[in-house]
């Protein structure tokens, strides 16, 4: 962040927004929240490597909380009143100096030190006295061995950046010009081209909405995109993972179901003990449960007795049939575990979920969460309420398009699905058993043709037609429906949160 802006933020910050008492310090990643008493605004410091910068925002988009990285801070900045923000000449540096009193009636005197040095960008928490400055704490830490100029641990004397470079900055007329009004983004931005035409050509005011825009609408999205991208990946993954589990749990399963072969023998040697005799390979029996009463051949164990043998068959049919239910649970929960991978990933591609949802959080943990929640049949699925006549419903999986046509819709309710593409099963609720309306079935369609693989097509052919035309063949996959009386109409996709601020406008 160039040195003019900064300054000019110090310049509208340091009467303004001083006197402030701080309550917490929390971050998310590379971003620190001071809050204030009693003010809604927090102070957010943005330490990004490549573009730090800091301003006063409203905005909670982002999840922070306290952590082990802001212990320090909050152990002594808590209740401490801010007495002047300032910043130090011709360099990226901004300070806050804050006082409290300590249990001793002792006023402390404390200075958070912001350095905003693209690749050497440091928060640092000094202790002042009358002598020096002492370092309590630090962001990143650096020593001589890192071929710094100087070096910062805690507990070591605060030392600014050496006095050439401050100097050679100084030379600079440019660095030091003054800052016009009205700003635009498009000052803060080297490639104009990742950027919106209708964001760059904004005007601000003041420096705080310039900074906060530049980053909730610049810096923030491509880092979420990534975020997202990144999710995904891991998602797909550990679907792929569990996919290959489930394939084998299914063969397990099947391999089990020989086991009733044992009970069979056994039950078939039991009442031809007296054919049998220790050390035989194998006995000839007439097989009672088969039609024509055929021979089969049991193999025997030679050093167990007849009766042992029997035993042994039996412990083995017990055996496989625990093994068996065993197997049949993990498959379940295999297939609960692909189905809640399968929701948040429609959620995270289709941003129904925010990113509070699921960053900085692992899969196990997102599914024992939802494990222990109770939800309600009704809530679990995504859903649109247009009025007490009228609601939307989305199948975000297969097994969900199933629930909700076959099970959860009445004959009345209205039925929608992309036509040739895969997609999302859109249920239109007909609570009143209403005359359906061209505008609910524009705005079922472009769901439905949204929530499907022509979501970034345009002209998508969606078929719809009332439940009482729809129907599941029995032993068909899940998902998979046939449906007659439909009609066709091409739309262009719109989101859920399109589909809201549309309903908004009919209210």
């Amino acid at each position: 962040m160039d040195y003019r802006y900064l300054r000019e933020w110090v310049d509208h910050n340091q009467k303004t927004n001083n006197r402030l008492i701080i309550s917490d310090v929390k971050r998310y990643q590379e971003n620190i929240f001071i809050g204030f008493k009693g003010e809604l605004e927090q102070l957010q410091i943005v330490l990004d490597s490549s573009n730090p910068f800091l301003f006063f925002t409203t905005i909670k988009m982002l999840p922070s909380k306290k952590d082990s990285k802001v212990d320090v801070l909050n152990q002594h900045l808590n209740h401490s009143l801010i007495c002047s923000i300032g910043i130090i000449e011709s360099e990226r540096i901004i300070y806050f100096e804050t006082q409290k009193t300590d249990i001793y009636n002792q006023i402390q005197i404390y200075r958070l030190y912001c350095e905003f040095i693209p690749h050497k960008t440091n928060m640092i928490l000094t202790k002042k006295s009358a002598e020096k400055e002492v370092v309590i704490d630090c962001w990143k830490y650096f020593t001589l061995a890192d071929k710094t100029s100087r070096q910062i641990l805690p507990g070591s004397v605060y030392l600014l950046p050496t006095r050439q470079v401050i100097e050679s900055k100084q030379q600079n007329t440019k660095y030091l010009s003054a800052v016009k009004y009205p700003l635009q983004i498009e000052s803060l931005i080297s490639k104009k081209e990742d950027f919106a035409d209708n964001i760059i050509s904004r005007k601000f005011d003041d420096i705080n909405s310039l900074f906060e825009t530049f980053f909730y609408e610049y810096i923030l999205p491509p880092k979420q995109n990534r975020i997202i991208s990144d999710r995904i990946k891991l998602l797909n993954k550990e679907k792929t993972k569990k996919e290959k589990k489930l394939v084998k749990l299914i063969g397990e399963y099947e391999e089990s179901k020989e086991f009733e072969n044992y009970k069979r023998m056994a039950e078939l040697l039991k009442v031809s003990l007296h054919h049998v005799r220790k050390g035989m390979e194998s006995v000839k029996v007439i097989d009672y449960y088969s039609e024509d009463k055929s021979k089969i051949i049991i193999p025997l164990q030679q050093e167990l007795t007849p009766i042992d043998n029997m035993k042994l068959l039996f412990k083995k049919y017990r055996k496989g049939i625990k093994g068996k239910e065993a197997i049949k649970q993990q498959i379940n929960k295999t297939e609960e575990v692909i189905e809640k991978i399968d929701k948040e990933i429609f959620d995270i591609e289709n941003r129904t979920i925010d990113i509070k949802d699921y960053k900085e959080q692992t899969l196990n943990q997102k599914t024992s969460t939802m494990k222990s929640k109770k939800i309600r049949k009704s809530d679990k699925y995504r859903k649109l309420k247009i009025n007490k006549d009228w609601e939307v419903f989305i199948g975000r999986t297969n097994k969900e398009n199933d629930e909700l046509t076959c099970r959860m819709a009445r004959p009345d309710d209205w039925w929608f699905h992309s036509r040739i593409f895969h997609g999302a099963h859109i249920i239109l609720r007909n609570y009143s058993k209403l005359d359906i309306t061209p505008e609910l079935i524009n705005l079922c369609s472009r769901l439905a043709a949204y929530y499907s693989k022509a979501k970034n097509s345009e002209n998508v052919p969606v078929d719809y037609t009332q439940i009482r035309y729809v129907t599941k063949p029995h032993g068909s996959p899940a998902g998979y429906v046939i449906y007659k009386n439909q009609k066709t109409i091409y739309v262009n996709p719109l989101s859920l949160r399109e589909g809201v601020k549309l309903v908004g406008t009919w209210q």
